[in-house]
């Protein structure tokens, strides 16, 4: 037998011996640590790992963002989660997707607050995360927050806001998560968004008291017979309020000018621009003549999307 051969075998056997005494070494460890590396699931070692961190929250949000933007579309994330972006696949209005220099004790954090301030400002997101959980600014009794200030102005400039109880699904990934609320928390805090919204939305309307808009017409009023009622560009069907005509002839379908005299909470009340006599609704066949009604495409290409927040913890 060659003499390579035995050194050979030598050699293998002592790898096997080392590799031997790793694998008992190691083996109490991969046991101590196996709910993480074999039971569990990526959310619940995140949540275990991580607390209440939002990670598995960011993957949700991505989606939604991502189901709702196109690629042109900005996203800002107010918070240090950039994970947010990744999920989302979209770019960020600001550079800042990381906080903590924001917050941290030197010359420099209130000029980084401001700058980050004026790009999402200037960038004019499609979607605005907000994230006030401590780990993802690590706040200081020091620190600057002036950031804070500004964004309780800020997202007062949306004219409309969606809030909505979380719902258990069975066989959801959100159905299992940790940290779910009683439905008594859920309906006050709902109904507290609510009241600071409706504040902001009268404010709005009747901001649009003098104003002409273009209407489209859905046909006679739920309420009464007496009015008219159909939708401005700034508003959606069964989401948002209506825009009642009590004044002029339209017929469904079609767009006409309507000056705006009342506003509510929500809905807008005002007469075809330059009309007189009650609202009355025309035939179709009628509204040919006046004009034909502007197909479904055409007014949705005229609308613009609005700004939304998404208020996370």
């Amino acid at each position: 037998m060659p003499p390579e051969v035995p050194r050979a075998f030598a050699r293998r056997a002592d790898g096997f011996r080392h590799a031997l005494a790793g694998g008992l070494w190691l083996a109490p460890l991969v046991y101590l640590e196996r709910a993480i590396l074999f039971i569990g699931t990526p959310r619940q070692v995140g949540r275990a790992l991580y607390g209440m961190n939002p990670f598995p929250e960011a993957v949700e949000i991505g989606k939604y963002l991502k189901d709702r933007t196109s690629v042109e579309d900005r996203i800002a994330v107010v918070g240090s989660e950039p994970e947010i972006y990744f999920y989302a696949q979209r770019r960020g209005a600001t550079g800042y997707v990381y906080t903590y220099p924001l917050m941290d004790p030197h010359p420099y954090a209130v000029r980084m607050q401001q700058e980050m301030i004026r790009e999402i400002e200037a960038g004019d997101p499609r979607f605005v995360v907000y994230v006030r959980f401590w780990y993802s600014w690590l706040v200081r009794p020091e620190s600057d927050q002036a950031i804070f200030r500004w964004f309780d102005e800020y997202q007062k400039r949306f004219e409309r806001v969606g809030v909505f109880q979380f719902s258990r699904e069975e066989g959801t990934a959100s159905d299992t998560l940790d940290g779910q609320l009683p439905a008594r928390i859920k309906a006050a805090r709902q109904k507290k968004l609510l009241g600071i919204q409706r504040k902001i939305s009268k404010m709005h309307q009747q901001s649009l008291i003098g104003r002409t808009l273009e209407v489209l017409v859905e046909g006679v009023s739920e309420e009464t017979d007496l009015l008219l009622e159909g939708r401005w560009m700034g508003q959606a069907p069964e989401i948002d309020g209506k825009v009642y005509v009590n004044r002029g002839e339209a017929a469904p379908g079609q767009i006409v000018p309507v000056l705006i005299e009342q506003a509510g909470d929500y809905d807008l009340v005002g007469g075809i621009a330059g009309a007189e006599g009650p609202a009355v609704a025309l035939a179709p066949a009628r509204a040919q003549l006046l004009g034909a009604p502007v197909p479904a495409e055409t007014i949705a290409a005229r609308i613009p999307r609005p700004r939304f927040p998404i208020l996370s913890h």
